[in-house]
């Protein structure tokens, strides 16, 4: 029989972009702190409130309040919203007889600044933001709980639905600079980031949950990826420049932020195939129909 999967943060653009790539491959059971009107997706309480066995083999929690840009903007959010989720998504899951694997989408972040390589797991996290340290809490909580749990520590995702709004999404944002002649504000002189397309995340997640992965693991694309080079991609993919404005970067921003991915790779024998180059043609088609 087919693996039957909880997501929370079904209604969140990873939560949608897992939804699109499960497809009808497996029975799917969506939540979000609010239910759709179709009935499609159940409300959180739904899962945190029954009694009744959940049946299920898989749980990808999705669900966060913020992004890093907001997170600061209100860091009481997390520990008002997102780690009480945690604690009584962590306890229904301690009455199961069978807890299904709970799979926790984290990130590199937790990390803070590279030390001239990248970040291997067993490196202490020396988180700078309120989300980047909200995220490692969880971390620290699922760990504790006793419950079969996979740590997900994903680099910077793109290729995810997106919109002008969006405050998170470098890759996006820049094609949109480059097709709206709008400028781009660069945060300090080069920012070095981990870039990971959501096609080789969405295939990182499924290595996972078929092999009944637990422990703590990075996934990334393994390759430090100055911001000036991404720029020049989306250059030469749309045919115009980025007009960039230059500004300092916040204190929380990991301007230096890379993800050795050697010991997931091993494990699992994943590798990233989407090329930047290839990500970056598939973001500006992708702008360029809407």
């Amino acid at each position: 029989m087919p693996d039957s999967i909880l997501i929370t943060g079904a209604r969140g653009r990873v939560g949608r972009a897992i939804q699109m790539t499960l497809g009808s491959s497996c029975p799917l059971r969506l939540f979000s702190r609010t239910a759709s009107s179709d009935g499609s997706v159940e409300a959180l309480d739904t899962l945190l409130t029954g009694d009744a066995p959940l049946e299920a083999d898989f749980l990808i929690h999705a669900a966060w309040s913020c992004v890093p840009a907001n997170a600061e903007e209100r860091p009481e959010q997390i520990k008002q919203i997102d780690l009480p989720l945690l604690d009584r998504l962590i306890d229904r899951l301690q009455k199961e007889t069978r807890p299904p694997l709970l799979l926790f989408i984290s990130t590199g972040a937790v990390y803070g600044l590279a030390p001239d390589r990248g970040n291997r797991e067993d490196d202490t996290p020396h988180p700078l933001g309120v989300y980047a340290k909200g995220k490692l809490a969880a971390e620290e909580r699922l760990r504790a709980s006793g419950l079969p749990v996979c740590i997900l520590r994903v680099g910077n995702l793109y290729g995810l639905p997106s919109s002008p709004e969006d405050r998170q999404g470098v890759t996006a944002r820049l094609v949109r600079c480059a097709l709206t002649n709008q400028p781009f504000q660069r945060w300090g002189d080069d920012p070095i980031k981990d870039y990971l397309h959501s096609d080789d995340f969405f295939s990182a997640l499924t290595r996972a949950r078929g092999l009944r992965l637990t422990g703590t693991w990075n996934v990334g694309s393994g390759i430090a990826t100055p911001l000036s080079h991404l720029v020049e991609l989306v250059e030469k993919q749309t045919g115009h420049p980025v007009p960039i404005l230059s500004q300092p970067g916040p204190a929380w921003d990991v301007y230096d932020n890379r993800l050795d991915v050697s010991r997931f790779t091993r494990a699992t024998d994943w590798q990233p195939t989407v090329t930047l180059a290839e990500g970056v043609a598939r973001e500006v088609a992708a702008l360029r129909e809407l």
